[in-house]
C-alpha cells in the first residue's frame, strides 16, 4: 500500500461542517419548488453557493473535476477558494490506487480473455487476481503448503475455475442458486478440456454467514480429506465480496485464528486471505463501520455515504468515452432532480430526504433532451407536468423563467460533482477501519498463536478498464510456522 491518508485528517475531512453539509442533501431537494430547499447557512456565507448560481459559459462541474485532477489553468481561477481547498482536501484524503505490477505466468493465464460469457473487465480481475493469488502461494514461506481455498461470493466460478487449474482444490461459495447452476454448466461445458493441473472445484449455494462459512469449509474438507490429524491450511479469497459479506470473511478468519472453540469437526485454519469487496450500499454500518479502535470516532455512515464511497471521478476523463460516459452520468442525476422542479409538488416532511416514489431505472435514450426525459419520467411515476420550455404558464417556473431554470441546474450539478469528489474519501475510510482492524485484533492477547502478519491493501486491478473496486486486502503471514 502506498503511503495512506493520515486517518485523523481523514476523519477530520469528513466531519468538516462543509462536508457534512453536502453530504447531507440530497440533489432532488436543491430543486424542489414546494417546499423550497432551505440553503444551508455554512453555503450562503460562503460565496461558492452564489457561484454556483450565476450565469457563466464555462461548464462548472466539469472545471471542479478537472481542478480535482490537478490542472492548473487560468480558468481555474474562477473556483471559489473555498472549494478549492475542499478539492484540494479531497485529493489527498484518499488512497492511491495504482495497480500492482503482475506478471501473468504459469497456467492459470492460458487463454482465459477469451472464455465464453466473461467480458474484458471480468478478465482483466479474473487472470490479474488468479496471477497475484499464485504469486503469493509461491513465493511467501508462510503460504507455501496451502493447497486449499474457499472463493466466497464465486458467482460464476470464474476465478475458482482459474484457481483450480493451478492445481489448488477450491470450494466456491454463492448464495444464489442461479449463479451455482450456471458456474457448473460451464465446468459440464469445458469437461473434454485438458486440465493443466490436478486441482479440483467443489460448487456449493449457501446463504454465506459466519457461522455457515465455518461449517462449509469443515464439511468440504472432511469429504476432500477425510479427517486429518493437523489441521488443513486454508486461503479465504473473495473477488466483489457485496456489502456485509467482506466483513463476515474477516470475522471468520479471525475466529480461526483466535482461541476460540469453532464448530464441532472444524479440521481447517484459516493461513491468509485476499478479498476485493464492493457494494458497500448493502453494508450494514450498524455493525460493519467502525470496526477499529483506530476509526471509533468516526462519523456514522448515511446512505448518500455508503453510495458514494464508488464513485471513481479520478478516471472520467481518461478517454472520450470515459468524459461521456461521465456527463449521461450527471445528466441523469440533474435532470432527475430539476424533474422536482417542474412536477406537481410533493410534500414531504423532511426536505432533505431522497422523495418516496421512486422513478427506478430509464434507457439511456430517454436522457437525450430534459422535455424528452420529463415525458418519459412523468408517464412512470404518475405525475402531472406541462413541461415546454420550459415552465408552463400555470407553472411557478413560468414567474421566473429560463435563467432560474439555469440556475437550478446548475447548482444540481455543482453539488452532484462535489458528493462524487468526496466519494473516493469515503471508500479509504471504510479500507483503511478494516486494515486497522484485522492489525488490532490478530495482535491481541486472544489471538492463539500470537504470530506475526502483513496486512495490506493492493491496487489489484486498474480503474482506467473499468474496474472500480480495485483495492485488495491481504493478509498473509510472516513465518512458516504460522
Amino acid at each position: 500500500m502506498d503511503k495512506a491518508p493520515d486517518t485523523s485528517a481523514l476523519l477530520g475531512f469528513l466531519e468538516s461542517h462543509l462536508v457534512k453539509s453536502i453530504l447531507s442533501v440530497h440533489p432532488n431537494s436543491l430543486c424542489a419548488i414546494c417546499p423550497r430547499f432551505p440553503v444551508p447557512e455554512e453555503w450562503a456565507s460562503e460565496s461558492w453557493w452564489d457561484w454556483a448560481s450565476a450565469p457563466s459559459s464555462e461548464v462548472k462541474w466539469l472545471l471542479l473535476l478537472r481542478a480535482y485532477m490537478g490542472e492548473d489553468t487560468q480558468d481555474m481561477r474562477v473556483i471559489p477558494p473555498v472549494l478549492m481547498s475542499l478539492i484540494s482536501a479531497a485529493r489527498s484524503q484518499r488512497l492511491h490506487r495504482s495497480p500492482l505490477l503482475i506478471t501473468r505466468t504459469g497456467p492459470a493465464n492460458q487463454g482465459r480473455e477469451s472464455l465464453p460469457g466473461m467480458s474484458p473487465k471480468k478478465a482483466h480481475e479474473v487472470t490479474r487476481m488468479g496471477a497475484y493469488i499464485l504469486h503469493l502461494t509461491t513465493s511467501r514461506p508462510g503460504l507455501t503448503n496451502v493447497k486449499h481455498v474457499v472463493d466466497i461470493g464465486a458467482g460464476q466460478g470464474y476465478l475458482s475455475r482459474e484457481l483450480s487449474d493451478a492445481g489448488f482444490h477450491v470450494l466456491a461459495l454463492d448464495g444464489n442458486p442461479v449463479q451455482t447452476k450456471g458456474a457448473e454448466r460451464r465446468d459440464r461445458g469445458r469437461g473434454r478440456q485438458p486440465r493443466p493441473s490436478k486441482g479440483s472445484l467443489t460448487h456449493k449455494t449457501l446463504h454465506i454467514a459466519t457461522d455457515t462459512l465455518e461449517e462449509a469449509v469443515s464439511s468440504w474438507l472432511r469429504t476432500l480429506e477425510g479427517d486429518p490429524a493437523t489441521p488443513i491450511p486454508v486461503l479465504f479469497v473473495a473477488l466483489h465480496a457485496c456489502g456485509t459479506l467482506t466483513p463476515d470473511i474477516l470475522r471468520t478468519f479471525l475466529t480461526s485464528r483466535a482461541g476460540v472453540p469453532g464448530p464441532p469437526g472444524r479440521c481447517w485454519l484459516a493461513k491468509g486471505a485476499i478479498i476485493v469487496g464492493c457494494c458497500y450500499n448493502l453494508m450494514s454500518p450498524a455493525v460493519d463501520f467502525p470496526l477499529s479502535a483506530a476509526f471509533k470516532h468516526a462519523p456514522t455512515l448515511s446512505a448518500s455515504h455508503l453510495q458514494l464511497a464508488a464513485q471513481t471521478p479520478s478516471h472520467w476523463l481518461d478517454t472520450a468515452a470515459s468524459l461521456a460516459s461521465a456527463e449521461l452520468s450527471v445528466r441523469k442525476v440533474t435532470y432527475r432532480a430539476l424533474l422536482e422542479a417542474v412536477s406537481e409538488p410533493v410534500h414531504q416532511t423532511d426536505p432533505n430526504s431522497v422523495p418516496s416514489n421512486r422513478l427506478g431505472r430509464l434507457p439511456d435514450s430517454v436522457y437525450i433532451s430534459f422535455p424528452n426525459f420529463v415525458a418519459h419520467a412523468s408517464s412512470r411515476l404518475g405525475r402531472s407536468t406541462s413541461y415546454s420550455s420550459p415552465s408552463p404558464r400555470d407553472h411557478p417556473l413560468a414567474m421566473i423563467g429560463e435563467e432560474y431554470f439555469s440556475m437550478l441546474q446548475q447548482r444540481a450539478e455543482v453539488v452532484h460533482i462535489l458528493r462524487c469528489l468526496i466519494g473516493p474519501s469515503i471508500e479509504s475510510a471504510i479500507l483503511l477501519d478494516r486494515v486497522f482492524w484485522l492489525k488490532e485484533s490478530l495482535m491481541t492477547p486472544d489471538c492463539a498463536d500470537h504470530a506475526e502478519w502483513d496486512v495490506d491493501l493492493v491496487g489489484l486491478f486498474d480503474q482506467a478498464v473499468g474496474s472500480a473496486r480495485n483495492m485488495a486486502l491481504v493478509v498473509t503471514p510472516v513465518h512458516t510456522s504460522i
